[in-house]
């Protein structure tokens, strides 16, 4: 089986290590890849680029894995051959880091909406500052936190028991709605 997860590092309080996003891409062997786009030397906010072995890096939040096709795979495999070949210069005040890499890798199968992939180059300075801003480890985190309510939420709709009702009531007669417990309670309601 095919697939990617994007993982993300955020716990940076009060430690020196960088938020950090990156990709593990699991191919047809079973065996899982991590791989990222960070800065030559270590905690730079700008200058050459590389593509990078991420396996020891910590991460706190995911995606989960994502099951592609074998073209996916292929595609996935041939942009990060091509960015550790040739990899873009490093920049996070250019958009230029690791999580514009992970949504360009992303966007080379598909898996982003073509509206707008932020460049890894330099574009224009309208452009330039805005792929930092929503394009960045806290950004990705917000959007795993969303789907997770999301998914819960879901689960919860789902599972509730039977004895929960909508309160939708109808006057059938005309005469108003009459309110009546449908057990002994401790608690009166008066209007």
């Amino acid at each position: 089986m095919f697939s990617v997860e994007i993982r993300i590092y955020n716990e940076t309080p009060f430690t020196l290590e960088s938020p950090h996003s990156f990709l593990v891409v699991t191919g047809p062997d079973g065996v899982a890849q991590s791989v990222g786009f960070s800065p030559v030397v270590h905690g730079a906010l700008s200058g050459p680029g590389n593509v990078t072995d991420d396996a020891g890096h910590p991460w706190d939040e995911s995606s989960g894995s994502v099951e592609i096709t074998q073209a996916q795979y292929r595609s996935l495999m041939n942009y990060i051959a091509a960015t550790t070949t040739n990899p873009p210069d490093y920049s996070v005040f250019l958009g230029s880091q690791c999580s514009t890499w992970v949504v360009n890798a992303l966007a080379q199968i598909g898996m982003t909406p073509d509206f707008w992939v932020p460049s890894m180059q330099p574009e224009s300075v309208l452009a330039d500052f805005v792929a930092p801003v929503v394009f960045n480890p806290w950004i990705q985190s917000m959007g795993t936190k969303v789907d997770d309510l999301y998914t819960a939420t879901q689960h919860w709709v789902a599972t509730r028991p039977s004895t929960c009702r909508d309160p939708l009531a109808f006057d059938l007669e005309g005469d108003g709605i009459e309110t009546a417990a449908n057990k002994k309670s401790w608690y009166q309601l008066t209007f």
